[in-house]
């Protein structure tokens, strides 16, 4: 097929791939796209202002269906999403962070899945694996269908790589808020919610990889003013059982670094707001016994998540 006759042919799905500095794995999570047996789609790629551009390696695929725009400077992942959405020609909308990958059917199972929705669904995500450090951590599973009540009490849909939404339902809830530095993702997902269902695909169809040293997510300053603003802006709708799970993941960031005290405060705040939050029990208890007995205690607990779900019980 030639490669300018098959970039006249609108696609059915944009993948927004925003990237900053993240040359080693971006030639990774493209290629997942390419590898797709799902071929209607596009590639948008967002240079957030990289010290050394992206392009020779979107180059490197010589292929028309991936467009990137690239920032002069760093002005963060959700500008660059919205930038994204903005440039996307398609009926669906894919989020993958630079550094996941899609797995094989992902993009035909979650076309279909829409493909066949009523007006009432905003999109869907789907099961996934997480690797950390390059190492399998745990298997986050999707649930049957997700509500705006069910996203008050839990993030279930979890990363933002594992979704695939309606553009109408984007353009109805508004886009990213380019003003939060982190829980970007949740924010999204709960104003889509207000509005629409999203449905939950029970497959493993993405892996999101985690590297401790440099993902937002363990940079507990940038967590906390997010958290803050979500509290801020959605205060009135946030149940209990949320702001707890919201502080037991600030504990687990301080646990990691080896601040086993502010760790504790975190467990015991989310036990105040939840006193059935059995995992800040569980985590508060080996505080106690240093740095070195936590973590032999949070691996543990991570093998045998892995273990259950290899048997079919997760």
């Amino acid at each position: 097929m030639h490669e300018g006759w098959r970039m006249t042919i609108k696609p059915r799905v944009s993948i927004v791939i925003p990237v900053y500095n993240r040359h080693e794995t971006l030639n990774r999570a493209i290629s997942s796209v390419l590898n797709q047996e799902f071929q209607e789609f596009e590639i948008i790629i967002v240079d957030d202002g990289s010290e050394t551009p992206v392009s020779t390696i979107v180059d490197g695929h010589n292929d028309s269906r991936i467009r990137c725009m690239r920032f002069d400077e760093n002005r963060g992942a959700n500008r660059a999403r919205n930038v994204g959405i903005e440039m996307s020609r398609s009926e669906y909308i894919s989020f993958l962070d630079s550094d996941d990958e899609l797995l094989p059917g992902n993009l035909s199972i979650c076309a279909k899945v829409l493909d066949d929705s009523r007006d009432d669904c905003g999109g869907a995500y789907t099961s996934s694996l997480i690797i950390k450090d390059g190492k399998p951590y745990f298997v986050y599973s999707a649930k049957e269908k997700v509500h705006f009540s069910d996203l008050i009490k839990k993030n279930l849909i979890g990363s933002l790589s594992t979704t695939i939404f309606k553009k109408s339902a984007i353009e109805k809830a508004g886009f990213f808020d380019e003003e939060l530095p982190a829980a970007q993702d949740y924010d999204l997902y709960l104003r889509i919610a207000e509005h629409y269902n999203i449905i939950g695909i029970n497959e493993v169809l993405v892996n999101v990889h985690v590297d401790s040293r440099g993902r937002i997510s363990e940079n507990p300053e940038k967590k906390i003013r997010g958290f803050e603003r979500i509290v801020e802006k959605h205060q009135n709708k946030l149940d209990d059982c949320r702001i707890a799970d919201q502080l037991f993941d600030l504990g687990l960031i301080y646990a990691e670094k080896g601040d086993l005290a502010i760790a504790a405060k975190y467990f015991k705040e989310a036990i105040g707001k939840d006193r059935f939050h059995w995992n800040s029990y569980y985590h508060l208890t080996f505080t106690t016994f240093g740095k070195r007995f936590f973590n032999y205690s949070f691996s543990l607990k991570r093998n045998l998540r892995l273990i259950l779900w290899k048997l079919g019980y997760s």
